[in-house]
């Protein structure tokens, strides 16, 4: 098992979702927040969204609002996997 590997789990926790998928789900759209931003930005595009059958997640980074507390990421193995 590779070290990339052994990080992937990690991704599953960085993804936040800001309500149920729609019953009809056409699509899932993740986004990632520019520098300096957080994943919280586009929750009114989940709200937008959501009625046309769009499913938007977002990156919740660490080091951002809720997970302010860990350590920022410096590699970008990190976050690719």
């Amino acid at each position: 098992m590779t070290e990339a590997t052994l990080s992937t789990p990690n991704i599953n926790r960085w993804i936040i979702q800001f309500q149920d998928p729609p019953p009809y789900c056409h699509a899932r759209l993740i986004c990632f927040h520019w520098a300096g931003g957080n994943g919280q930005a586009f929750r009114p595009w989940s709200k937008v969204l959501h009625s046309n059958g769009i499913d938007v997640r977002a990156m919740m980074l660490p080091g951002r609002l809720s997970r302010s507390s860990e350590k920022f990421i410096t590699n970008i193995q990190e976050i690719t996997g």
